[in-house]
């Protein structure tokens, strides 16, 4: 009996999917932006196998949420919401056990009948896992393919090796996020180190000994593990603490110093023309690596025609780090932070205003009053989950104020935050 091979229909459709993983391949880069690639996945994803819906969920670094929502594409986003805990519990267990696509009817057993009620209602048809190195980064879940047809094996094939792709280019990216905001924390600190250099006030003179004393406990702990040089475990555990302990102080002594020249007037100001928009832009194209990394989106948007407003470019660039470390301190992750500008006409004076949004936990209302004054935070309890001395927000006003700029904001429980800098358009 003579065998028969595949159709002329099932040649043309592993050689389009050959085409389109291609072309998948070619326009993925590390610049491409987490969730840009995200939709490049699903899109292409939803042409080649034939579905109206798709979505995509990764799992953050770190103790955090079990998986996040990136990208949701034909689904009803409230009931894929819903079902987003059940499916974080019981896939990433699946899929490290067995990384291959699974229909929602195999995964039945594994379900409550509240979960399968609340899956039900999302019309999933299969999930996927997204792997790097056998690593479970992630998975897909796919609605039914358009005209009733069933999933096939050329269908699951072309799925898996689509992730595959995308897993090792989002790995990549990810760990470039990483590096990048790295490498801008450290230009940073080298900025500020150069700007402490040439600081004398009697606020060092007073607390001289109240910031030194920590900082050589912190310093002698690192030089007795490292000349230790046992190579045990625990040393190095030593050694990542007490490093982990030694930047978080320098970095609350940076603040500490900018505050307090700027509050005395001893911090230089330089006020010029400046092309907000470009400034904003770059600066958000800066940081997008890092904010992506953490598993958060940041987008930047503005009015076509922005006048040019005066103010300091680098104490600008402060603030906006200041906006944005307190959004990532105070957001989880799956956040999406949203920077714009636009001009505003008040009184005869014409400002451009920079909007720094967040969609995040927003802030009691009893507390909005004092969210600018120095050392103090949202949460002030000895058990707050997030560290700091309560100076960012602090140091943003006062650099705003030595500008001759206004920084404001507005916030309620459950609603986001959204702060606001007026800068004074023209020369």
């Amino acid at each position: 009996m003579v065998g028969t091979g595949p159709s002329g229909s099932e040649i043309a459709k592993v050689e389009h999917s050959l085409k389109s993983l291609l072309e998948l391949a070619r326009e993925l880069s590390v610049s491409l932006g987490l969730h840009q690639t995200a939709d490049l996945l699903l899109f292409n994803l939803m042409g080649q196998i034939g579905t109206g819906r798709a979505a995509l969920w990764l799992i953050p670094e770190g103790a955090s949420p079990p998986s996040i929502l990136i990208r949701c594409h034909g689904f009803e986003l409230a009931a894929v919401k819903r079902a987003g805990d059940t499916w974080s519990r019981t896939l990433r267990a699946h899929f490290e056990q067995d990384p291959t696509p699974v229909f929602i009817d195999n995964l039945e057993g594994a379900l409550s009948p509240g979960d399968r009620e609340r899956t039900g209602e999302a019309d999933v048809a299969l999930f996927a896992p997204m792997l790097a190195h056998s690593e479970v980064l992630g998975w897909l879940a796919l609605g039914p393919k358009l005209g009733g047809s069933s999933y096939d094996e050329t269908d699951l094939q072309i799925l898996q090796a689509a992730l595959g792709i995308v897993g090792v280019a989002l790995q990549n990216a990810r760990l470039h996020g990483q590096m990048t905001e790295a490498h801008r924390q450290l230009l940073a600190s080298n900025e500020h180190l150069q700007e402490i250099d040439g600081l004398k006030s009697e606020f060092l003179r007073n607390v001289n000994h109240e910031l030194r004393t920590p900082l050589a406990v912190v310093m002698g702990t690192l030089e007795s593990v490292v000349n230790a040089n046992s190579g045990e475990a625990r040393v190095q555990t030593m050694l990542e603490g007490a490093l982990d302990r030694a930047r978080h102080l320098n970095d609350l002594l940076e603040d500490l110093l900018t505050y307090s020249n700027a509050v005395s007037a001893r911090l230089v100001i330089e006020l010029a023309r400046e092309n907000i928009a470009e400034l904003v832009r770059d600066y958000c194209d800066q940081r997008r690596a890092g904010v992506s990394a953490s598993l958060r989106e940041i987008t930047f948007s503005c009015d076509s025609e922005l006048p040019p407003a005066r103010c300091d470019r680098q104490r600008l660039v402060q603030i906006l780090d200041q906006l944005l470390d307190n959004a990532l301190k105070f957001t989880p992750s799956g956040s999406h932070l949203q920077l714009s500008a636009e001009t505003l006409e008040t009184a005869g004076r014409y400002w451009v205003c920079v909007h720094f949004a967040d969609d995040g936990p927003g802030i009691p209302i009893e507390r909005i009053h004092s969210i600018f004054n120095s050392f103090e935070q949202v949460d002030g309890s000895q058990t707050r989950v997030v560290g700091g001395m309560g100076m960012g927000l602090a140091l943003a006003r006062e650099l705003a104020d030595r500008m001759e700029c206004r920084l404001d904001v507005r916030s309620a429980p459950d609603q986001g935050t959204t702060f606001t800098l007026m800068i004074p358009a023209g020369s």
